[in-house]
Order: C-alpha cells, then structure tokens, then sequence
C-alpha cells in the first residue's frame, strides 16, 4: 500500500519539525522548515490521534532518494489524477486514513 510519508511526534517537537525529521528519516530528503505550511489539523478518534498535514515547496530529484531500511520500501512521485486511481484501486490508503485528501486536492483546481 502506498501512503505520504509521516510519524509522530517527539515529546517537546513542534509538529513542523516533526515533519521535516520524519521525511529525513524515512527518505533522506532534508526539507527547509521555513518552506512548510500547515494545511489542516484533523482530529481522528478511529486512532485517536492528531493528524497535522504540513505541505512543503521544495525541489527534489527522486533519484537522491534514501530509503529507511524498514520503514519505506519504494518512492514515486504521483499527480492527484494518479492518487486518486490508486485509492479507487485500493493501493492507496482511503479516506477513512486521508479524510482531508479530496480538499487538499481541490486546492489546486
């Protein structure tokens, strides 16, 4: 299954620099703190946790890509179009997980 890269956060961490270790981590992309935004916060009692989506702007060529042995198998970049296939398809966590996904894509439209 395919999903966005994420973790939890370290007690005392801000949720952005939380995101921007959690990508180091898992893909060996080193992304600039000063270039996330906070897209939404949603509460998910199924879990329960507290989702924060950060988007980054950031240039990154997938071939520097560093996978964390365990934790990520495989990266590809992916349109919504795509994303939203692989969701149909059931390769791509649902809504249920991204509840937040069909807003964030209709951002760009």
């Amino acid at each position: 299954m395919w999903e966005c890269t994420g973790g939890s956060v370290l007690m005392g961490e801000e949720s952005r620099i939380a995101a921007v270790r959690e990508v180091r981590e898992e893909l060996g992309v080193t992304l600039d703190p000063a270039n996330g935004r906070l897209f939404t916060s949603v509460v998910r009692p199924q879990y329960p946790d507290i989702l924060d989506v950060w988007l980054f702007e950031q240039d990154v060529d997938i071939t520097t890509i560093v996978l964390q042995e365990g934790e990520t198998c495989d990266a590809v970049w992916a349109s919504k179009e795509k994303i939203r296939n692989m969701i149909d398809e059931g390769t791509f966590f649902s809504k249920k997980v991204y509840p937040f996904i069909d807003e964030l894509f209709s951002k760009g439209e």
